[in-house]
């Protein structure tokens, strides 16, 4: 049992330290990271300003899940997840450029 549980912590802390230690190897400076953390946390106040569902279905999309997952997750029929995707990205889009402007 004990083995066991060793296991499960072992895991656990894995999965926590993970990224960070890739984001580590990038050898990046702090001049050249402070761009990314700029954007994401413009990224992470746009996702806060829409409506709980749709930051849900950006988020989770991004990290990989599938329609059928995105469907379960939300609540929704799987064929409605393409269209509600549309309209959480467009909302994100028009918000971040009300917000920052068109940074392309």
């Amino acid at each position: 049992m004990h083995q066991g549980l060793d296991e499960l912590r072992r895991v656990t802390r894995r999965e926590r330290y993970e990224p960070l230690l890739r984001l580590a190897d990038g050898g990046s400076s702090p001049e050249e990271a402070a761009p990314a953390d700029q954007e994401r946390g413009r990224v992470r106040l746009t996702l806060l300003s829409l409506r709980r569902e749709r930051a849900m279905l950006l988020v989770l999309r991004g990290q990989g899940l599938s329609y059928d997952e995105l469907a379960d997750a939300a609540g929704v029929a799987p064929s409605s997840v393409g269209t509600l995707l549309r309209r959480a990205r467009e909302g994100f889009r028009k918000e971040y450029i009300s917000r920052y402007g068109d940074t392309r």
